[in-house]
Protein backbone atom coordinates (compact mmCIF):
# COMPACT_ATOMS: atom_id res chain seq x y z
CA UNK A 1 0.00 0.00 0.00
CA UNK A 2 1.64 3.52 -0.82
CA UNK A 3 -0.44 5.58 1.04
CA UNK A 4 0.46 3.50 4.09
CA UNK A 5 2.34 5.17 7.45
CA UNK A 6 1.89 2.00 9.36
CA UNK A 7 3.63 -0.69 9.11
CA UNK A 8 0.95 -4.17 9.36
CA UNK A 9 1.30 -7.34 8.37
CA UNK A 10 2.47 -7.88 4.39
CA UNK A 11 0.66 -10.77 1.93
CA UNK A 12 2.65 -12.22 -0.57
CA UNK A 13 0.81 -15.57 -1.41
CA UNK A 14 -3.09 -13.68 -2.35
CA UNK A 15 -1.75 -12.25 -5.75
CA UNK A 16 0.91 -14.45 -6.60
CA UNK A 17 -1.97 -16.59 -8.66
CA UNK A 18 -3.29 -15.69 -12.28
CA UNK A 19 -5.99 -18.72 -12.20
CA UNK A 20 -8.71 -19.86 -10.28
CA UNK A 21 -7.24 -23.25 -10.49
CA UNK A 22 -3.68 -22.54 -9.48
CA UNK A 23 -2.41 -23.15 -5.91
CA UNK A 24 -0.07 -20.19 -3.90
CA UNK A 25 2.68 -21.95 -2.41
CA UNK A 26 5.16 -20.53 0.00
CA UNK A 27 9.24 -21.46 -0.50
CA UNK A 28 11.02 -20.74 2.70
CA UNK A 29 15.09 -20.93 3.06
CA UNK A 30 17.73 -20.37 5.43
CA UNK A 31 20.97 -20.97 5.82
CA UNK A 32 22.19 -21.75 9.27
CA UNK A 33 25.72 -19.67 9.17
CA UNK A 34 24.09 -16.17 7.80
CA UNK A 35 26.15 -15.75 4.82
CA UNK A 36 23.76 -17.37 1.84
CA UNK A 37 23.47 -20.31 0.37
CA UNK A 38 26.48 -20.26 -1.44
CA UNK A 39 25.89 -21.37 -5.00
CA UNK A 40 22.99 -23.71 -3.92
CA UNK A 41 20.08 -23.28 -5.56
CA UNK A 42 16.58 -24.70 -5.74
CA UNK A 43 14.39 -25.97 -8.78
CA UNK A 44 11.00 -27.45 -9.28
CA UNK A 45 10.07 -29.61 -11.65
CA UNK A 46 6.45 -31.14 -12.47
CA UNK A 47 5.83 -34.83 -13.31
CA UNK A 48 7.03 -34.63 -16.85
CA UNK A 49 10.24 -33.03 -15.69
CA UNK A 50 9.98 -29.77 -16.98
CA UNK A 51 11.46 -26.80 -15.05
CA UNK A 52 8.51 -24.79 -13.53
CA UNK A 53 10.56 -23.00 -10.81
CA UNK A 54 14.38 -21.95 -9.87
CA UNK A 55 15.96 -20.01 -7.60
CA UNK A 56 18.11 -19.11 -4.25
CA UNK A 57 18.21 -17.33 -1.02
CA UNK A 58 20.47 -14.49 -2.45
CA UNK A 59 17.95 -13.41 -5.63
CA UNK A 60 14.68 -14.24 -3.01
CA UNK A 61 11.36 -12.34 -3.32
CA UNK A 62 12.08 -11.68 0.37
CA UNK A 63 15.48 -11.75 2.48
CA UNK A 64 16.59 -10.86 5.89
CA UNK A 65 20.17 -10.46 6.55
CA UNK A 66 19.99 -10.36 10.96
CA UNK A 67 24.27 -10.78 11.47
CA UNK A 68 24.70 -7.98 9.06
CA UNK A 69 27.55 -10.24 7.41
CA UNK A 70 27.72 -10.36 3.24
CA UNK A 71 24.48 -12.80 2.15
CA UNK A 72 21.00 -13.02 3.55
CA UNK A 73 20.32 -15.35 7.25
CA UNK A 74 16.56 -15.98 5.88
CA UNK A 75 14.69 -15.46 2.89
CA UNK A 76 11.46 -16.95 0.94
CA UNK A 77 10.17 -16.94 -2.75
CA UNK A 78 6.14 -17.25 -3.39
CA UNK A 79 4.92 -19.49 -6.00
CA UNK A 80 1.36 -20.14 -7.98
CA UNK A 81 1.52 -24.51 -8.57
CA UNK A 82 -1.21 -26.10 -10.72
CA UNK A 83 -2.26 -28.84 -8.99
CA UNK A 84 -0.50 -31.77 -9.59
CA UNK A 85 2.84 -33.63 -8.58
CA UNK A 86 6.43 -31.94 -8.31
CA UNK A 87 9.60 -32.75 -7.33
CA UNK A 88 11.88 -30.36 -5.87
CA UNK A 89 15.51 -30.21 -5.72
CA UNK A 90 17.80 -28.36 -3.39
CA UNK A 91 21.47 -27.89 -3.40
CA UNK A 92 24.99 -27.97 -5.53
CA UNK A 93 26.46 -25.05 -3.39
CA UNK A 94 29.53 -24.89 -1.77
CA UNK A 95 28.11 -24.95 1.63
CA UNK A 96 25.17 -27.76 1.03
CA UNK A 97 25.24 -28.81 4.87
CA UNK A 98 24.39 -25.34 5.77
CA UNK A 99 20.76 -25.25 4.12
CA UNK A 100 17.53 -25.76 4.90
CA UNK A 101 13.93 -25.32 3.48
CA UNK A 102 10.17 -25.98 3.71
CA UNK A 103 7.47 -25.20 1.45
CA UNK A 104 3.65 -24.42 3.10
CA UNK A 105 0.36 -23.52 1.63
CA UNK A 106 -1.34 -20.59 2.60
CA UNK A 107 -2.66 -21.48 5.78
CA UNK A 108 0.29 -22.75 6.98
CA UNK A 109 0.59 -26.53 6.19
CA UNK A 110 3.61 -27.59 5.38
CA UNK A 111 3.43 -30.08 2.21
CA UNK A 112 7.84 -30.48 1.77
CA UNK A 113 11.12 -29.84 3.72
CA UNK A 114 14.61 -30.71 3.85
CA UNK A 115 17.88 -29.82 3.57
CA UNK A 116 20.36 -30.51 0.84
CA UNK A 117 21.31 -32.15 -1.35
CA UNK A 118 18.13 -33.70 -1.85
CA UNK A 119 15.31 -34.92 -4.19
CA UNK A 120 11.83 -34.31 -2.35
CA UNK A 121 8.79 -35.40 -3.94
CA UNK A 122 5.02 -33.63 -3.37
CA UNK A 123 1.63 -32.99 -4.62
CA UNK A 124 -0.62 -29.78 -4.92
CA UNK A 125 -4.31 -29.57 -4.79
CA UNK A 126 -7.07 -32.38 -5.37
CA UNK A 127 -8.88 -33.59 -8.80
CA UNK A 128 -12.41 -34.04 -8.64
CA UNK A 129 -12.67 -33.27 -5.16
CA UNK A 130 -10.27 -36.72 -4.69
CA UNK A 131 -6.65 -35.67 -2.86
CA UNK A 132 -3.69 -36.01 -5.33
CA UNK A 133 -1.68 -38.95 -3.99
CA UNK A 134 1.39 -39.26 -6.18
CA UNK A 135 3.63 -41.79 -7.20
CA UNK A 136 4.48 -44.50 -10.05
CA UNK A 137 1.29 -45.54 -11.42
CA UNK A 138 3.35 -48.12 -14.06
CA UNK A 139 2.29 -51.57 -12.98
CA UNK A 140 5.05 -53.11 -14.88
CA UNK A 141 7.39 -50.83 -12.69
CA UNK A 142 9.66 -51.72 -9.53
CA UNK A 143 8.49 -49.08 -7.37
CA UNK A 144 4.55 -49.34 -8.74
CA UNK A 145 2.00 -47.79 -5.40
CA UNK A 146 -1.33 -49.37 -6.29
CA UNK A 147 -2.51 -46.10 -4.31
CA UNK A 148 -1.23 -43.63 -6.34
CA UNK A 149 -3.38 -41.39 -8.77
CA UNK A 150 -1.19 -39.46 -10.38
CA UNK A 151 2.17 -40.14 -11.80
CA UNK A 152 5.14 -38.31 -10.48
CA UNK A 153 7.73 -39.54 -12.57
CA UNK A 154 9.69 -41.97 -10.15
CA UNK A 155 8.97 -45.04 -12.11
CA UNK A 156 12.50 -47.33 -12.27
CA UNK A 157 12.64 -50.01 -13.50
CA UNK A 158 16.13 -51.29 -12.28
CA UNK A 159 16.40 -52.50 -8.87
CA UNK A 160 13.86 -55.36 -9.71
CA UNK A 161 15.43 -56.49 -13.12
CA UNK A 162 17.31 -59.70 -13.76
CA UNK A 163 16.80 -63.08 -15.71
CA UNK A 164 13.54 -64.94 -13.94
CA UNK A 165 14.50 -67.87 -15.89
CA UNK A 166 16.00 -70.68 -13.65
CA UNK A 167 18.45 -72.26 -16.75
CA UNK A 168 19.96 -69.11 -16.79
CA UNK A 169 23.48 -69.11 -15.77
CA UNK A 170 22.53 -65.40 -14.23
CA UNK A 171 19.19 -66.67 -12.77
CA UNK A 172 18.38 -64.27 -9.87
CA UNK A 173 15.33 -65.52 -7.62
CA UNK A 174 14.74 -61.80 -6.18
CA UNK A 175 13.42 -60.42 -9.66
CA UNK A 176 10.52 -59.36 -10.78
CA UNK A 177 11.03 -57.75 -14.19
CA UNK A 178 12.71 -60.11 -16.59
CA UNK A 179 15.20 -59.12 -18.97
CA UNK A 180 19.18 -59.94 -19.46
CA UNK A 181 19.20 -63.78 -19.44
CA UNK A 182 22.33 -65.25 -20.91
CA UNK A 183 22.92 -68.93 -21.78
CA UNK A 184 25.94 -69.16 -23.88
CA UNK A 185 28.21 -66.65 -22.52
CA UNK A 186 28.48 -67.00 -19.10
CA UNK A 187 31.44 -67.06 -16.63
CA UNK A 188 31.08 -68.09 -12.92
CA UNK A 189 34.27 -67.12 -10.80
CA UNK A 190 34.37 -69.11 -7.86
CA UNK A 191 36.58 -68.10 -4.94
CA UNK A 192 37.70 -70.28 -1.99
CA UNK A 193 39.69 -69.45 1.14
CA UNK A 194 40.83 -72.52 2.97
CA UNK A 195 41.17 -70.30 6.33
CA UNK A 196 37.35 -68.98 5.73
CA UNK A 197 38.96 -65.74 6.22
CA UNK A 198 38.39 -63.50 3.09
CA UNK A 199 41.37 -63.02 0.53
CA UNK A 200 43.23 -60.59 2.97
CA UNK A 201 43.84 -58.51 0.22
CA UNK A 202 43.84 -60.09 -2.61
CA UNK A 203 41.26 -59.55 -5.54
CA UNK A 204 40.87 -60.80 -9.27
CA UNK A 205 40.67 -58.37 -12.48
CA UNK A 206 38.55 -59.77 -15.45
CA UNK A 207 39.96 -57.93 -18.67
CA UNK A 208 39.61 -58.20 -22.41
CA UNK A 209 42.78 -59.64 -24.32
CA UNK A 210 44.20 -55.83 -25.17
CA UNK A 211 43.69 -54.52 -21.17
CA UNK A 212 40.60 -53.15 -20.89
CA UNK A 213 38.81 -53.91 -17.02
CA UNK A 214 35.45 -55.74 -17.21
CA UNK A 215 35.08 -56.74 -13.67
CA UNK A 216 36.89 -57.28 -11.13
CA UNK A 217 36.36 -58.62 -7.28
CA UNK A 218 36.97 -60.70 -4.05
CA UNK A 219 35.97 -62.15 -1.00
CA UNK A 220 34.92 -60.37 1.66
CA UNK A 221 36.61 -60.75 5.27
CA UNK A 222 35.17 -63.97 6.91
CA UNK A 223 33.79 -65.88 4.26
CA UNK A 224 35.27 -68.73 3.12
CA UNK A 225 33.72 -68.93 -0.89
CA UNK A 226 32.27 -66.61 -3.10
CA UNK A 227 31.09 -66.39 -6.67
CA UNK A 228 30.22 -63.88 -9.16
CA UNK A 229 28.32 -64.37 -12.62
CA UNK A 230 29.21 -62.78 -15.81
CA UNK A 231 27.43 -62.72 -19.26
CA UNK A 232 29.95 -61.38 -21.62
CA UNK A 233 30.38 -60.40 -25.21
CA UNK A 234 32.13 -62.70 -27.90
CA UNK A 235 36.07 -62.02 -27.42
CA UNK A 236 39.12 -63.43 -25.68
CA UNK A 237 39.70 -62.56 -21.82
CA UNK A 238 42.08 -62.47 -19.57
CA UNK A 239 41.42 -63.88 -15.49
CA UNK A 240 44.50 -62.63 -13.27
CA UNK A 241 44.53 -62.66 -9.44
CA UNK A 242 47.11 -61.14 -7.40
CA UNK A 243 48.89 -62.54 -4.71
CA UNK A 244 47.58 -60.64 -0.98
CA UNK A 245 48.29 -60.87 2.06
CA UNK A 246 48.21 -65.01 2.48
CA UNK A 247 48.25 -66.32 -1.17
CA UNK A 248 48.85 -69.38 0.14
CA UNK A 249 45.19 -69.58 1.44
CA UNK A 250 43.58 -68.82 -2.34
CA UNK A 251 42.26 -70.76 -5.08
CA UNK A 252 39.98 -69.67 -7.82
CA UNK A 253 37.95 -71.88 -10.74
CA UNK A 254 36.40 -70.49 -13.65
CA UNK A 255 32.75 -72.36 -15.30
CA UNK A 256 31.51 -71.34 -18.38
CA UNK A 257 30.46 -72.17 -21.71
CA UNK A 258 33.82 -72.85 -22.97
CA UNK A 259 35.04 -75.21 -20.48
CA UNK A 260 36.14 -75.17 -16.98
CA UNK A 261 39.56 -73.35 -15.83
CA UNK A 262 39.62 -75.26 -11.64
CA UNK A 263 42.57 -75.22 -8.75
CA UNK A 264 43.85 -72.01 -9.81
CA UNK A 265 45.96 -70.05 -7.22
CA UNK A 266 46.76 -66.29 -6.20
CA UNK A 267 49.42 -64.65 -8.55
CA UNK A 268 47.93 -66.28 -11.75
CA UNK A 269 46.49 -65.00 -14.95
CA UNK A 270 44.24 -67.72 -17.41
CA UNK A 271 43.61 -66.61 -20.99
CA UNK A 272 40.05 -67.65 -22.17
CA UNK A 273 37.73 -67.52 -25.26
CA UNK A 274 33.87 -66.54 -24.89
CA UNK A 275 32.19 -67.30 -28.28
CA UNK A 276 33.54 -68.27 -31.64
CA UNK A 277 36.92 -66.48 -33.13
CA UNK A 278 38.12 -65.91 -29.12
CA UNK A 279 41.51 -66.40 -28.23
CA UNK A 280 44.02 -66.84 -30.63
CA UNK A 281 47.23 -67.74 -30.81
CA UNK A 282 49.90 -66.70 -33.12
CA UNK A 283 52.91 -65.31 -34.49
CA UNK A 284 52.79 -61.69 -34.58
CA UNK A 285 56.19 -60.84 -35.39
CA UNK A 286 55.45 -59.12 -39.30
CA UNK A 287 58.57 -59.90 -41.03
CA UNK A 288 58.14 -64.24 -39.70
CA UNK A 289 57.44 -66.13 -42.92
CA UNK A 290 53.93 -67.56 -41.02
CA UNK A 291 52.80 -64.03 -39.56
CA UNK A 292 48.80 -63.93 -38.84
CA UNK A 293 47.41 -60.70 -38.27
CA UNK A 294 44.25 -61.90 -36.86
CA UNK A 295 46.09 -63.54 -34.07
CA UNK A 296 45.68 -62.00 -30.67
CA UNK A 297 48.08 -63.65 -27.88
CA UNK A 298 51.86 -63.57 -28.93
CA UNK A 299 52.98 -67.36 -29.67
CA UNK A 300 56.85 -66.46 -30.69
CA UNK A 301 57.51 -70.21 -30.60
CA UNK A 302 54.97 -70.82 -33.54
CA UNK A 303 56.79 -68.10 -35.33
CA UNK A 304 58.86 -69.32 -38.77
CA UNK A 305 61.60 -67.29 -40.73
CA UNK A 306 63.29 -69.63 -42.96
CA UNK A 307 61.27 -71.00 -46.20
CA UNK A 308 60.18 -67.85 -46.90
CA UNK A 309 62.93 -65.83 -48.58
CA UNK A 310 63.95 -65.26 -52.52
CA UNK A 311 63.50 -62.01 -54.26
CA UNK A 312 60.00 -59.55 -54.25
CA UNK A 313 60.98 -57.87 -56.70
CA UNK A 314 58.43 -58.66 -59.65
CA UNK A 315 60.51 -57.21 -62.16
CA UNK A 316 63.59 -59.90 -61.47
CA UNK A 317 64.52 -62.51 -63.71
CA UNK A 318 64.25 -64.64 -61.20
CA UNK A 319 61.43 -62.97 -58.77
CA UNK A 320 59.77 -65.64 -56.40
CA UNK A 321 55.98 -65.93 -57.40
CA UNK A 322 56.45 -69.94 -56.38
CA UNK A 323 56.90 -69.67 -53.07
CA UNK A 324 54.95 -72.28 -51.02
CA UNK A 325 53.65 -71.29 -47.28
CA UNK A 326 55.79 -73.28 -44.77
CA UNK A 327 52.44 -73.70 -42.48
CA UNK A 328 49.82 -73.99 -44.74
CA UNK A 329 51.61 -75.78 -47.72
CA UNK A 330 49.72 -73.61 -50.00
CA UNK A 331 51.95 -71.84 -52.72
CA UNK A 332 51.74 -67.72 -52.30
CA UNK A 333 52.24 -64.95 -54.74
CA UNK A 334 55.95 -64.20 -53.66
CA UNK A 335 58.79 -64.78 -51.13
CA UNK A 336 57.97 -62.75 -48.10
CA UNK A 337 61.62 -61.79 -47.08
CA UNK A 338 63.91 -60.30 -49.79
CA UNK A 339 67.37 -61.73 -49.39
CA UNK A 340 68.80 -59.87 -52.13
CA UNK A 341 69.02 -62.42 -54.76
CA UNK A 342 67.03 -60.54 -57.44
CA UNK A 343 68.84 -60.67 -60.85
CA UNK A 344 67.78 -57.68 -63.40
CA UNK A 345 68.05 -58.57 -67.39
CA UNK A 346 67.92 -54.98 -67.88
CA UNK A 347 68.53 -51.73 -65.77
CA UNK A 348 68.84 -51.99 -62.28
CA UNK A 349 65.04 -50.60 -61.78
CA UNK A 350 66.50 -49.55 -57.95
CA UNK A 351 69.28 -47.32 -59.34
CA UNK A 352 69.73 -46.26 -56.02
CA UNK A 353 70.74 -49.41 -54.72
CA UNK A 354 74.66 -48.96 -55.54
CA UNK A 355 75.94 -52.24 -54.26
CA UNK A 356 73.51 -54.14 -55.75
CA UNK A 357 72.39 -55.79 -52.75
CA UNK A 358 68.81 -55.78 -53.39
CA UNK A 359 67.95 -52.98 -50.77
CA UNK A 360 69.04 -49.44 -50.59
CA UNK A 361 70.61 -49.05 -46.65
CA UNK A 362 72.98 -47.08 -45.28
CA UNK A 363 76.38 -49.33 -47.38
CA UNK A 364 74.65 -47.41 -50.50
CA UNK A 365 74.71 -43.72 -48.67
CA UNK A 366 78.42 -44.28 -47.61
CA UNK A 367 79.51 -45.38 -50.88
CA UNK A 368 77.49 -42.48 -52.59
CA UNK A 369 79.55 -39.99 -49.84
CA UNK A 370 82.59 -41.34 -50.86
CA UNK A 371 82.73 -40.92 -54.01
CA UNK A 372 80.72 -37.46 -53.96
CA UNK A 373 82.96 -34.99 -55.53
CA UNK A 374 84.66 -36.99 -57.96
CA UNK A 375 85.27 -35.50 -60.75
CA UNK A 376 84.23 -38.44 -64.03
Amino acid sequence: NVDANVSSECDYLSCVCTTDSGVAVLLEMEDAIGDGWDGATYTVFDSESILVYMGDLDTALYTEDLNNSPGADYGFDALCLEPGCYSVFVGDGDWDNEVSWSMSLADGTEIASGGAPSTTYFSIGDVDGEPIVCGCTDELSCNYEIVANSDNGSCEYESCAGCMDSTACNYDDTAILNVGCCYDNCLTMVMTDSSSDGWDGASYVLTTIDGVQVASGTIEDGTATSSDTYCLANGCYVMSVDLGNYPGEITWSLNGSYGVVVNQLAGTSVSFSIGPNGCIPGCLIECACNYDSAANIPDSDQCLFIGCDGCTYPDASNYDGDSINPVTGEPIDAAINDDGSCLFEFANPCPADLNGDGSVTTSDLLMFLGAFGTIC
